[in-house]
């Protein structure tokens, strides 16, 4: 997720003091880690943990502006860099794994055979790890508004959510109904579904913020949504579908909305801002590898912990490498001197 610019300010705050966005990262991650690792009670968090990933995709866009609230074509393009390597090096911890445990499972080099395989994994990125689709989407929606800068035509995205909203709503439909259909991973999750619309959901909030409704009345609005989106989420025809799809982009936004309208004072908050701020892509993208690791040493009678004791380890290793990381610095320099004197 891009790290918030710092001349940014809300309500006269820097975003960096904006704990609240910070911890509601942490918290979509730990609903990231319930849908992806198997618990007794995953169905039960299962239609909440569906908000988690539109909201990280809100996040993105609420930051994407440049210092003037203005699409930066240079800041696009850096950001799409950025996101582009992060992508090679997760991609590359999933493809080390799979080859590493393809001698002990069958079918594991022929995933890395697999032509199909290497398609979805450069144009979907959901191939030898699931949850990577959100990085592939979130940079092709950078460069789809890369493009639409460029064209000078960003007068139009606006008019994209309501298109993509719809294109979301037959396409989530018919990855229900039809799991064997070609190229099904990417029909439910994709830049269409998620990353355009909910990117551009979080550009207008940043524009629009003060003209959003009073706390109690926004609460009032999250809390209806949350019942529709439970309500909603157990029967699969085309009607139910729509509402449950529309109901989880309205909820993810007010409840983005309400987060960010909150200044957190209370001590844990800021704990959870601190973890959420340097952690939560670290949890995103090794939770999967991680509950292997955990479902290999857990016994299945205590089952309920797997997503917790996932989402603790893996917060734990990110914690490790950022503390290698900022203490011992690699200096270029000095290591070429020092192998020129060998």
């Amino acid at each position: 997720m891009p790290t918030p610019p710092n001349n940014f300010s809300s309500n006269n705050q820097p975003l960096t003091q904006i704990h609240s966005l910070n911890a509601l990262k942490l918290f979509c991650a730990f609903l990231v880690v319930h849908l992806h690792i198997p618990s007794i009670y995953q169905s039960l968090i299962l239609p909440l943990g569906h908000i988690a990933v539109p909201i990280f995709f809100i996040i993105s866009g609420y930051f994407i502006y440049g210092k003037s609230n203005k699409l930066d074509p240079n800041k696009l393009r850096r950001t799409a860099i950025k996101i582009a390597k992060l992508i090679i090096v997760s991609q590359s911890i999933y493809i080390i794994y799979t080859l590493a445990t393809s001698f002990r499972h069958e079918g594991r080099l022929d995933t890395l055979l697999s032509s199909i395989g290497w398609f979805y994994t450069i144009f979907f990125g959901s191939w030898f790890s699931g949850p990577l689709w959100y990085l592939t989407a979130f940079l092709e929606t950078i460069l789809f508004i890369w493009l639409i800068v460029r064209l000078r035509a960003e007068r139009i995205l606006p008019y994209l959510i309501p298109v993509c909203l719809l294109a979301r709503c037959l396409m989530k439909f018919y990855y229900s109904h039809y799991p064997t259909a070609p190229y099904f991973s990417w029909i439910g999750y994709n830049l269409i579904t998620d990353g355009i619309p909910c990117v551009i959901i979080g550009m207008m909030i940043r524009r629009f913020l003060h003209l959003a409704p009073s706390q109690r009345i926004l609460c009032f609005i999250t809390a209806l949504l949350f019942i529709t989106l439970y309500l909603s989420g157990y029967t699969f025809d085309i009607y139910s579908t729509c509402i449950h799809q529309i109901s989880i982009f309205l909820l993810a936004t007010s409840a983005f909305i309400l987060v960010i309208r909150y200044e957190p004072k209370h001590r844990l908050t800021l704990i959870c801002a601190k973890y959420g701020k340097d952690n939560s892509r670290d949890i995103y993208i090794g939770h999967s590898l991680m509950g292997v690791i955990v479902r290999n040493l857990v016994p299945d009678f205590i089952s309920i912990i797997n997503p917790i004791a996932t989402f603790a380890i893996t917060l734990l290793g990110s914690k490790i490498y950022n503390y290698i990381k900022q203490t011992r610095p690699i200096n270029l320099n000095l290591l070429s001197k020092r192998m020129k004197q060998y």
